[in-house]
């Protein structure tokens, strides 16, 4: 999976799992998320990361979003995720991976009160 962790001063906090292959335009998420008025998402730096997730650089990913106990995160999956076999991410440690049939991965997110928004990203 591609994980990003996103802030926008406006509309807030944004971890976002997509297919590796899935194009990325801030300005595009912005629009598929609905978001009214400038949208100006940056990348989150490794101190937000630890604060809200839990993780570091290059560890974030799905299951990162368990940390988060404000619940101030917006989930955002890539809908072609949930088509896949397996879903491979690392475990909030980049010296390893996970693999989770989908249908674990939403019990995951149900299990911890996290209900994601699904979008569809380009190829």
């Amino acid at each position: 999976t591609k994980n990003l962790f996103f802030k926008d001063k406006k509309h807030g906090f944004f971890l976002v799992t997509t297919c590796t292959d899935a194009e990325m335009n801030t300005k595009e998420l912005g629009k598929m998320l609905k978001l009214e008025g400038k949208v100006n998402m940056r990348l989150a730096d490794e101190k937000l990361l630890l604060e809200k997730l839990g993780c570091k650089k290059g560890c974030v990913g799905p299951l990162s979003i368990m940390n988060n106990e404000a619940k101030d995160i917006t989930m955002v999956l890539d809908g072609a995720l949930m088509d896949m076999e397996k879903i491979h991410s690392h475990p909030l440690r980049n010296d390893a991976s996970t693999a989770l049939i989908p249908s674990d991965l939403a019990k995951f997110f149900k299990e911890v009160g996290v209900e994601p928004t699904i979008l569809t990203f380009s190829k």
